[in-house]
């Protein structure tokens, strides 16, 4: 999948969640004009409208110039009109390989729910809760700590909303440790972002598949230790 939904929070958080994987995941620190693309509803309209979306399926087949990849950001998706979602959901099913799309929304069920199974989900409502302390302890333990106390957990593990709530936590502390730590030099940034893409992507297997959170949480967590 190459098209982000990225929901909750506000939209300034929205915004930089956006700013932040194209930065740090696609490695383009300054953008050009030319391969990006910002839609929204027009002044006095009631939808972003379906020509709006022809014209950028247009856009997006012209390949980037300055750039490998051209990006999309559509802030307010939630104001597509149907057919609008409808002739964008052709471009999300089989987009050039070199776009990036994302999609902003307030809540996630004002969309169709064809869109939103062909997107990886970013659930951004938890970005203000306070942090977990057993989580933060956790991601300080050694690998065997953190498997033993998985493996203690096994049982909670089968409980979708105890296993998001680790993952949010999670976040925060990785999204923290991003803002406030000064030392950290640019390759171990790129891990730590790639390591939050990579609790986006479990999450939306949880959203969308029956998939086994025991050893997702697994995996996550070996990743975690091999990147300190």
């Amino acid at each position: 999948m190459q098209t982000r939904l990225i929901y909750g929070g506000n939209q300034t958080q929205r915004r930089d969640y956006c700013n932040d994987y194209v930065k740090n995941i696609l490695n383009i620190p300054n953008i050009s004009n030319t391969d990006f693309i910002l839609l929204n509803k027009q002044d006095g309209k009631k939808n972003i409208s379906i020509n709006q979306i022809r014209l950028l399926i247009n856009k997006l087949k012209l390949k980037p110039v300055n750039q490998k990849f051209k990006i999309a950001i559509i802030e307010n998706a939630q104001d597509l009109s149907t057919e609008a979602q409808n002739a964008l959901l052709k471009v999300i099913e089989e987009p050039p390989e070199y776009a990036q799309i994302f999609l902003t929304v307030d809540y996630i069920e004002n969309l169709l729910p064809t869109i939103k199974s062909r997107c990886i989900i970013v659930n951004l409502s938890n970005a203000n809760d306070e942090i977990d302390e057993e989580v933060k302890n956790l991601l300080s333990f050694t690998i065997g700590e953190k498997i033993d106390w998985l493996t203690q957990n096994k049982q909670n593990a089968k409980d979708l909303e105890w296993v998001l709530k680790i993952l949010n936590n999670m976040e925060l502390i990785i999204r923290h440790e991003l803002l406030t730590n000064d030392d950290l030099n640019n390759v171990e940034k790129k891990k730590y972002v790639n390591f939050i893409s990579k609790i986006h992507e479990f999450k939306n297997d949880i959203a969308i598949t029956n998939v086994n959170t025991y050893l997702g949480l697994e995996r996550l967590l070996v990743l975690f230790d091999r990147i300190r």
